[in-house]
Order: C-alpha cells, then sequence, then structure tokens
C-alpha cells in the first residue's frame, strides 16, 4: 500500500513494457503522457509520476514521438516538464523549437522560460526579440539573458546590463558586471547605478 512503491512498480513495468511492447507499447505510453489514462482523483501524485516516467522512456526509446508529443504539450500547457518537452523538441527540429520559443518565452515554468532564452539567443531577430522583452522575463530568463548577452562580440542590449546591475538577484547582477568589464562599459554607466 505504499504510494512510492507502487510508483516505483508500475514505472519499472512501463519501461519493459516500452522495451518488448513494440508500436503498441509507444501508443500506450502516449495516452498516460496525454493524461488520456484514467486515474481517480486521489491518485493525482502517481498520475503526474507515470505521466513523467512515461515521457521519459517515449524520449529514450523514441525522439520523434517525443519530439512531437513536446510540442503538443508545451502547447497545451501540459503538467509534464515544460522543459524536458521543449529538450525533446530541439533535439529533433532546431526550427520548431526555434517557433516555439517565440510563441512561449514568458513561460511560468522558469527553466523553460531560460530554454527558450538560450533558444532565441541564438539567432540575431531572437537576440532583439530577448532585449525588446527583457523587462517582463522572469529572474532566471534574466539569469540566461544577461549572461548570453555578455558572450556575445559586441556589446547589443548594453541598456539591458545597466538595469541588470540594480537587480535584486546577485547572479543577474554579477552577469551583468562580467558584461560591463568585458565591454569596458564604465564610462556609459548611468550614475545611479
Amino acid at each position: 500500500n505504499d504510494p512510492d512503491e507502487t510508483v516505483g512498480v508500475r514505472n519499472e513495468a512501463m519501461v519493459w513494457y516500452a522495451r518488448f511492447g513494440g508500436r503498441k507499447a509507444m501508443r500506450t505510453l502516449t495516452k498516460y503522457v496525454r493524461g488520456e489514462v484514467p486515474f481517480d482523483p486521489e491518485d493525482k501524485k502517481l498520475q503526474d509520476s507515470m505521466r513523467d516516467a512515461a515521457f521519459l522512456i517515449i524520449m529514450e526509446t523514441s525522439p520523434k514521438l517525443a519530439s512531437r508529443l513536446g510540442k503538443e504539450l508545451i502547447e497545451d500547457g501540459s503538467s509534464i516538464s515544460g522543459f524536458r518537452a521543449f529538450q525533446a523538441v530541439v533535439a529533433q527540429d532546431k526550427d520548431e523549437a526555434y517557433r516555439l520559443a517565440e510563441r512561449h518565452l514568458f513561460a511560468s515554468e522558469p527553466y523553460l522560460s531560460a530554454a527558450m532564452v538560450v533558444t532565441l539567443m541564438q539567432r540575431p531577430d531572437g537576440v532583439q526579440k530577448v532585449i525588446q522583452s527583457y523587462a517582463q522575463l522572469g529572474d532566471y530568463a534574466k539569469r540566461e539573458a544577461v549572461r548570453r548577452l555578455g558572450e556575445l562580440p559586441g556589446p547589443a542590449g548594453k541598456e539591458i546590463f545597466f538595469e541588470a546591475v540594480k537587480s535584486h538577484d546577485r547572479l543577474i547582477v554579477e552577469a551583468a558586471c562580467r558584461a560591463i568589464t568585458r565591454f569596458e562599459l564604465y564610462d556609459a554607466l548611468p550614475q545611479d547605478s
């Protein structure tokens, strides 16, 4: 009757089923991922665990299916880790990942939003989108944005560095200070920084 033991046993059974069950197993695991397998309301924790485990198994055994499901999960705002779903898309289709990043930059999941920033920063138009959207980003995504901007060949978005040094987040301030030092922007710093 131990719920954690139940989760462990079911997860192990899913791994074996995926390994030997072929397409039928993938269809069943996909139903778990999509939340199409009914669970009692008191088994919500078990359902979430089963969804996560099923998605990980699909990522390992069928990357293309994982990419399709990942896109679907991000679009639907699933309870499965959006970051993990986004990783599945990135691994298979960089262009689709970029389109998803444009549409879901302000995701509520901090790691997902930061991953979206990283993806956008790989193209010049994405860098501009991140610069324009910086104020609306969460702290984790802001850290990634400042760090990535500081690694670019030129000081794109230097106003962001000046804003970032005033942040309450120590890691954002440190990344901004490194960028200001690297690009020698001391003279351009506003007086109140």
